[in-house]
């Protein structure tokens, strides 16, 4: 599986993914923001993780979509990755 790792240590993962996607927060990590957007900005889906959760993506068509990770606390962007929808 292609692993996306932020550098904050959070691994994402798989990329290309169909259904779900796989959220790993490290330690230090307490709740993030994960934001998947369409190329265009327009959000298609925000939910907030706490630990290790899973994003449901099989609403989302084939292409690529812009996930970003947000600070909880205050709602910062600490980083963003591309994503491969493909079923």
């Amino acid at each position: 599986e292609n692993k996306l790792i932020f550098k904050n240590g959070i691994h994402i993962y798989p990329n290309p993914v169909a259904d779900y996607l796989n959220v790993e927060l490290n330690s230090e990590t307490a709740e993030v923001i994960l934001q998947v957007s369409d190329i265009s900005g327009k959000t298609l889906i925000k939910e907030k993780c706490k630990g290790n959760c899973i994003v449901k993506t099989q609403n989302l068509n084939n292409g690529m979509y812009l996930l970003h990770l947000l600070n909880a606390s205050d709602g910062k962007n600490i980083e963003v990755k591309k994503i491969i929808i493909a079923k």
